[in-house]
């Protein structure tokens, strides 16, 4: 992909600030994609299609707007929503993910 792209040290800049900033979502991605991956592997494609839409749309569209528009921040502020929008989605993905698998235990429990 860079072998296509021009050589221009602005680029390269952004390129290394994106990463820099974005790798710190990393560790939020550890516990939000499996929380999201488990309801597929329980057959329930609509719950993980709502979590990935709550991850892109409600969460980190309007993080990265806010920060990177409406506070000025810029490209970096993009970034930066990013990293919050993905963040605070994979902690709601986690956490709705705790209350499905305790519910499924009690009815497995009752069902037994």
């Amino acid at each position: 992909l860079f072998a296509l792209t021009s050589d221009d040290a602005s680029l390269i800049t952004g390129v290394s600030r994106f990463i820099s900033v974005t790798s710190l979502c990393i560790p939020f991605l550890g516990i939000g994609l499996p929380s999201t991956f488990m309801h597929l592997g329980m057959g329930r494609g609509k719950f993980s299609l709502m979590c990935t839409t709550i991850n892109e749309v409600v969460c980190t569209v309007p993080a990265t707007w806010v920060l990177g528009v409406t506070l000025g921040m810029g490209l970096d502020g993009v970034w930066w929503g990013f990293v919050l929008g993905r963040g605070v989605a994979s902690v709601f993905n986690f956490a709705f993910a705790r209350i499905v698998l305790a519910h499924e235990e009690r009815r497995w429990q009752r069902a037994i």
